[in-house]
Order: C-alpha cells, then structure tokens, then sequence
C-alpha cells in the first residue's frame, strides 16, 4: 500500500506540470508558481518517504526520473511557447537527459556517461531553481513578486535543510566519480 501511495505521489507530478504549462501559456505566473511548488514538494517528499518507509523498488526509481523529466519538459515548453526560452535549447536539453539517462542503463563501465547522469542531478536542481526565478520574475506587480519571493527563499532554506544529508551524499559520490 505505501508503494502505491509513494508512485501516486510520484505520478501526481505529470498532470500537475500540464495544469503548469496551461497557467503558463495564459500568463497565470503567480498560479503556476504555486502549483509548481506543490509539484517540486512532491518531488523531495516522494524519494524521503520511499526512503524512510523502506518501500524502495527499481520501478519507483525508474518512474521517479521519468516523471521529473516529463515536468521539466512539459512546464519548458511552456516557455518556449510564450517566447522565453529558445526552442534549440529546450531541443539540446532533452536530448541530454535522453542520453544521460538511457545510455548508462546499457553501457555501465563508461564512467564519464555515470559522471554525466549524475550531473543530470545537478542540473534538475539548477533547472528547478530557473523555472522558479523566471516565473517570479514574469509577475508583473512588484507588490507581489517581492513577497513571493521572500516565501520562497525561505521554503528552499527549509528544503535545504530537510536535505542536507542527501546533497552530502550526491557531492561525495560525484567527488569520486561513482555518481550516475
């Protein structure tokens, strides 16, 4: 039951970034960036609760990454659709994770594609922070942008904290080359 509960999780991530994309196309930034909150909540505490539960399964891992991409790619898109973001970029970055993330499944003694799996981390976590920056920076009233702002700072310093022991873990195993 708390592997179906922890996937539901995992899985309420796509139709959240398609309700994201939508609110981005209608240039709804402050709705998008709620829910886009909500949806990177989800990210973090569906991992944690696997973790804690003990209820870990190579699908749920599998699914977990396939769901991150697909948020990702879908709310992106919704950039490149309103003009913010080009489309050979949006085109080079999955090409990336298509590689980084298909590639080492079949080929597991090349270690730089491990290397560049695990950079895959590093830039899901930038790429989150981005879509974040943007979407506050396209509210158009100062009076709400800066208060949003504020909040959300002090969520990532939370989320921060709430994951240190796992950015530990990723920094050392990326030090020594055995992330990916």
């Amino acid at each position: 039951m708390a592997k179906v509960a922890v996937n539901l999780l995992t899985g309420c991530r796509i139709p959240l970034s398609v309700l994201i994309y939508l609110l981005i196309v209608r240039h709804k930034f402050v709705q998008a960036l709620m829910l886009f909150v909500l949806a990177v909540t989800t990210d973090w505490l569906d991992g944690t609760l696997a973790r804690r539960l003990n209820v870990k399964t190579r699908f749920g891992a599998a699914f977990e990454h396939v769901s991150d991409g697909l948020m990702m790619g879908i709310i992106w898109f919704g950039f490149v659709r309103i003009g913010l973001l080009p489309l050979w970029l949006y085109v080079f970055g999955w090409i990336y994770s298509l590689i980084t993330w298909f590639v080492p499944l079949k080929v597991k003694r090349l270690r730089s594609l491990n290397r560049a799996a695990g950079l895959r981390t590093l830039f899901y976590g930038v790429a989150i922070g981005i879509v974040a920056i943007i979407l506050i920076f396209e509210i158009d009233e100062p009076a709400v942008r800066y208060p949003v702002l504020s909040i959300l700072l002090l969520y990532s310093v939370c989320v921060f904290l709430w994951k240190r022991d796992r950015i530990a873990y990723y920094w050392r195993n990326f030090k020594e080359g055995r992330l990916g």
